[in-house]
């Protein structure tokens, strides 16, 4: 099976984990917004996946279970979490295939997988959601829309309407809504004086599962990680405006400026980018966003794609600093005019690089 726009990252991926098939016992974490099953199945590797094996075995057989597991090194083993989650009276077995498995073992539980890499001496890996520049077609709605998970391009594709997150991971309703909460809001905000205070280990036992991510320095700013849950919120709870307000490259831009503390320098041609913290921003279209500083700074970020209404746009907002986010689409005519106008034109990957090193952005944007 393939998906068109991760050919590249798919192949990137399968070589790594190949690589480190019989090498010995590796825990690596696979972010809840990859669908590990699927992942599995997109990279055609050998593998036993916990999702199935809950319901072929019931209590008394996790010792068979251990065994078919710890018996092999040449596997992949999917959804390991799940054996933790869903056998709380057998989770010896989850520790004794930490300890003895020879087999790349996936974990979709941020806490999980520390607890294997600091505590157990496991060897660690993690898979990021690919960037942009990972993808063959970066522009093509589902893929940009997935913020790089190609399991949530296929849901996208094939259509939200049948999607619903699984809910096994929420043991709280407070979790769940703060779920909800965090798509729609910036910040923490009214949460203390809805959910009382316990609001602070809600939001721990999120971040510790990988569900909920600190985006920045900045205190109290946090993502859902999860783009098919924030657009599963979208069409069931508000249902108008555009899902890219929700979803996307661009809302992953949104919420890495938002994280800035301080300030920053982004290099740029023909000048560089000096914003301040910034405060205030404003959805534009599904490419662009306008961003406001605390020392008055007024900018629009625009993912460039070379269209000839590129130039309209950073016309009609004449008070405001143009930056062009240049992916390599746009040829090189179409960035010398739009410097020419004043456009500050930031390259990608210096902007990604800056924003996960210095502004402490969790992921590859």
């Amino acid at each position: 099976m393939s998906l068109e726009g991760f050919e590249k990252y798919l192949s990137k991926i399968r070589r790594h984990l190949k690589s480190r098939l019989g090498s010995g016992p590796r825990a690596v974490y696979i972010p809840p917004s990859i669908d590990q099953s699927a992942l599995l199945e997109l990279l055609g590797l050998p593998g036993i996946d916990m999702r199935d094996a809950v319901y072929r075995y019931p209590s008394t057989m996790i010792d068979r279970l251990v065994e078919r597991i710890t018996g092999r090194d040449d596997i992949l083993v999917a959804n390991l979490h799940m054996l933790y989650r869903l056998y709380p009276r057998g989770r010896e077995a989850y520790y004794r295939i930490l300890e003895r498995s020879g087999s790349i073992l996936m974990i979709g539980e941020w806490e999980l997988y520390r607890e294997a890499v600091e505590k157990m001496g496991v060897r660690g890996d993690i898979i990021d959601e690919a960037g942009l520049s990972e993808l063959g077609n970066p522009l093509s709605r589902e893929a940009f829309l997935s913020e790089g998970s190609p399991t949530a391009a296929m849901v996208i594709k094939m259509g939200l309407d049948g999607y619903s997150p699984d809910p096994y991971m929420l043991r709280d309703s407070n979790e769940r809504y703060i779920l909800y909460y965090m798509t729609l809001y910036r910040g923490v905000g009214r949460l203390a004086r809805i959910l009382g205070p316990g609001v602070g280990m809600y939001i721990n036992r999120l971040v510790r599962r990988g569900l909920l991510v600190k985006v920045g320095r900045r205190r109290g700013v946090y993502m859902v990680r999860d783009p098919l849950t924030r657009l599963y919120i979208w069409r069931r709870f508000i249902g108008t405006g555009d899902p890219e307000k929700y979803a996307g490259y661009t809302y992953l831009l949104r919420k890495a400026l938002e994280g800035i503390v301080g300030g920053m320098r982004i290099p740029g041609y023909e000048r560089d980018v000096h914003i301040s913290e910034p405060i205030r921003f404003a959805y534009i279209d599904r490419l662009t966003i306008g961003v406001g500083d605390s020392s008055g700074g007024k900018y629009l970020f625009r993912i460039l794609t070379g269209e000839k209404a590129e130039k309209r746009l950073f016309e009609s907002y004449p008070s405001m600093t143009g930056v062009g986010v240049d992916i390599g689409v746009a040829s090189n005519r179409h960035i010398r005019e739009l410097a020419r106008m004043g456009v500050r034109i930031v390259k990608y990957q210096d902007l990604a690089l800056l924003l996960t090193r210095t502004a402490g952005f969790p992921r590859r944007l």
